[in-house]
This record gives structure tokens, sequence and C-alpha cells, in this order.
């Protein structure tokens, strides 16, 4: 594995590449290639050629640009990978002299600038993590990030760190509860603990509560979406996309309420000592609304990191900001761009 500063100089290089040439190259021709061509096409990109391992597809045209075999890719031109199979094409390109971007699923790459501020952040995050491992998965997100090299996955369950998991007497706060998945994983372990779960999609609301109900301790349910405040706010809800789509949105289908960490604490009056966030990008917002809880209470921390590119180096500099005394640990827990989680653990414990 390269040393930390190596990458950063090639991450820095390669973002400043593609936003300056403005010249590009797509491979795939599926859903996920026709959304990439339309955003690049917003940002003035210049889609020069489309590559495709389907020959039946090779020299047809899409939006009246060529079709390619992967054997005519130029190493001038930089090359997103925008397709379900992107780990397996990166191992296909691995051996060849080819700029290639694995995209991350929101486009943030198109308008990034990684500069002096990010890369501090970025050296600090390596240096405040507690072990050699974390950094080695820091380096590894780094190095898919830049040409879709193998990611280092942990070997625990996500959530349950070796030295930041629920345990007995836990009062958990599950932010972004989704259809119950975490309840079902704390149902297979052999803790007792109390639960208060918030999801603000119906659909999503509704199997949470039927998994709720087979659970043999404490879960309480919140038909409520997390933020910095209490507010009513637009969503885009299953009834319009899955999955990671499902978040706060100005173009949402829905409109949802709010409230943040700290008010809900204080209004049934409750301790947290485990704090667990997926909100779809909320993350930042979710922790302004938790800077008293985690100030008073210092709970233990596993927050997602992966749905703004730069949440990666940002969101655990935040949280060092409001409370210096916790300990950094890093997982990641897929093959692809999701599931990195900073588990944090405040060092009294």
């Amino acid at each position: 594995m390269r040393e930390l500063k190596l990458v950063l100089i090639d991450l820095e290089k390669k973002i400043k590449s593609i936003n300056k040439n403005k010249e590009i190259a797509i491979f795939g021709t599926g859903s996920f290639a026709r959304n990439v061509y339309k955003v690049l096409n917003e940002e003035d990109f210049k889609i020069i050629n489309f590559f495709d391992n389907n020959e039946k597809l090779q020299g047809n045209k899409l939006f009246d640009i060529e079709i390619l075999s992967p054997s005519l890719i130029k190493k001038e031109v930089p090359l997103i990978i925008a397709s379900t199979w992107a780990n397996e094409i990166c191992k296909q390109l691995e051996n060849k002299d080819i700029n290639l971007f694995m995209l991350d699923p929101w486009f943030e790459t198109f308008n990034l600038k990684i500069e002096t501020h990010d890369i501090k952040l970025i050296n600090n995050l390596y240096n405040k993590l507690s072990d050699n491992l974390s950094k080695e998965v820091l380096i590894s997100i780094l190095e898919y990030r830049l040409n879709g090299t193998q990611l280092l996955k942990s070997n625990y369950e996500q959530y349950f760190h070796p030295k930041v998991k629920p345990e007995d007497n836990d009062i958990l706060i599950d932010g972004g509860s989704y259809n119950g998945d975490t309840i079902r994983s704390l149902n297979s372990k052999d803790i007792n603990l109390e639960v208060h779960c918030f999801e603000p999609d119906v659909k999503n609301y509704n199997l949470l509560v039927e998994e709720s109900k087979k659970s043999r301790f404490t879960v309480k349910t919140n038909k409520l979406g997390l933020w910095d405040k209490e507010e009513t706010l637009k969503f885009l809800s299953t009834e319009m996309t899955v999955g990671y789509g499902c978040k706060i949105e100005e173009e949402g289908d829905i409109s949802i309420e709010t409230t943040s960490i700290d008010s809900y604490c204080k209004s049934v009056g409750i301790k947290p000592t485990y704090i667990k966030l997926d909100v779809e990008g909320a993350e930042r917002e979710v922790i302004m609304g938790s800077v008293k809880t985690i100030k008073e209470y210092k709970p233990k921390l596993a927050i997602s990191l992966y749905h703004k590119y730069t949440d990666l180096w940002e969101l655990p500099f935040l949280i060092e900001e409001i409370e210096s005394s916790y300990e950094f640990y890093l997982g990641h827990h897929r093959d692809n761009w999701f599931e990195t989680i900073l588990y944090a653990l405040p060092k009294n414990k």
C-alpha cells in the first residue's frame, strides 16, 4: 500500500485534470452512463466517446456519439467509469496506462476541488486514526476513488467495531433506521438495550415498526427525520426512488417533520450512549443538532462518511472540533463506494 502523501498528490492532480480540459470519455452505455452524460453536458464537458464491452453495441451511437471497443481507449482523455460493473471494469483496465475515474454516485466529482484545506484535513484524519488498520482503510478508500483499486474491507460487522459497538444497557439512537435492518442485527446479538429509531419515509417506517415488534429489547420508533432543528422539509420518498436516493431534497415528493438529537434527548429525557447515523447526506446537519449531547454525554459514534465526497475528511474534523476526547477508527463494509463508517470512542470508555 502506498504512502498517504503520494496518494494525495495523485488525487489532487486527477481532480484538477478532469475539471481543466473538459474533455472526457465514458465507459458504459446503461442508465447510469446516460445520467452521467446528461450531468456532463450541463457542466459543459465534451464527451469524446462511449466504450462498452458488448460487441453488439460497438459501432453504434449513443447521443450521436460513437460506442467503441475498450481496446481503443486513449490515455490522453480522462475516462469515467459509469457502470454497475465498475469494479470488474477497473480490473480489466488496471494494467493499462489509462486516466480513469471512479465516479461517485452523486456526481460530485465534476464540481470538486481538492485544495490545501482538504489535504490538511485528510492528513489530520490519518494522524487521528487510532490504529494502523484504520489508516490502511483510509488509503484504500482514496486509492479506490483514484483508480478503482480493490477496497480493504473491514472484517467485522457494520456498526459492530470491536471497540465501538452496541453493548448491554446502551441507549442507542438509530438515525436513518430504514426498514429495521439495524434492529435485525441487534436482535441477533445477546445484548439488552434501548433503541430510539428515526425514519421519515412512510413505507420504510411501516416495515421498521413491524421489525421492532419482534425485538426482545425496548424500541421506540419515530416517524421523523433527523436534522439540526425542528423543521418541515421536502423529502424524496420510496415512491420516487430507492436506497440511497431517499433523502432530504428540495425537489422531494413529500414533506416530513424533523427534529434534532439535542431536542429529542431533552424532550424524552434520555442520555444516549451510542449514536448511529446513516441519513443520506444529512450527517453534517444532524451532528450540528447533536452538539450538546456529544459534549455532555460523549456517546460512542458510528457515522456514515460516504454520502458526500468530502464527508470522509470533513465530518471527523467537525466531531473533533465539538469534542476532542474521541479516538477515531475507520471501517469500510462494501466492495464499492458505499458503507464507510467512522467509529468514535471517548477516551474515558
